[in-house]
């Protein structure tokens, strides 16, 4: 699997990390070193066969991306307290997005974002419990929500 663009291995990674879990397969066999020398907030999404999300869980520090690949896939199929861990039976109808974090910057108001190309993270003090809250860039889309319905959810979601 020869690329100039290491980032299209990270599914290809993401679902050798779950085999290897799953123990339907050895110890890794595809080559991460071209991932080394980068360092991103990563986030691994698993979606059904019906699109319905399945699991997604990551980190906003910048961490490794050869070991980060592999310790996020994990973590989102199996520790995600939202849903069941993903089976050996489902893994060959589910699909993998890797989402690299690159290029925050502050909104200067709630709706100060495009859908589909920014993701969403809300921050807020309420009676001195802090809370805070995640969207990745296509979490609307794939909702079909509002922008004003992807707010409500965001704040509704911490």
């Amino acid at each position: 699997m020869a690329s100039d663009d290491p980032f299209q291995l990270l599914p290809f990674v993401a679902f050798e990390a779950i085999l290897v879990h799953l123990k339907v397969t050895q110890e890794s066999l595809i080559d991460t070193k071209a991932l080394t020398t980068h360092e991103y907030p990563i986030f691994v999404s698993w979606y059904s066969g019906n699109g319905a999300l399945r699991g997604c869980i990551g980190t906003f520090k910048s961490c490794s991306l050869s070991k980060a690949i592999r310790i996020f896939s994990i973590k989102s199929a199996f520790e995600d307290c939202r849903f069941s861990g993903i089976s050996i039976a489902e893994v060959e109808t589910l699909s993998c997005q890797v989402s690299v974090l690159v290029d925050f910057e502050p909104a200067l108001h709630a709706f100060d974002w495009e859908d589909g190309v920014h993701g969403l993270q809300i921050s807020f003090s309420f009676e001195k419990q802090s809370y805070t809250s995640t969207f990745l860039p296509n979490v609307s889309t794939l909702q079909g929500w509002s922008p004003m319905e992807t707010i409500h959810q965001l704040i509704r979601k911490t």
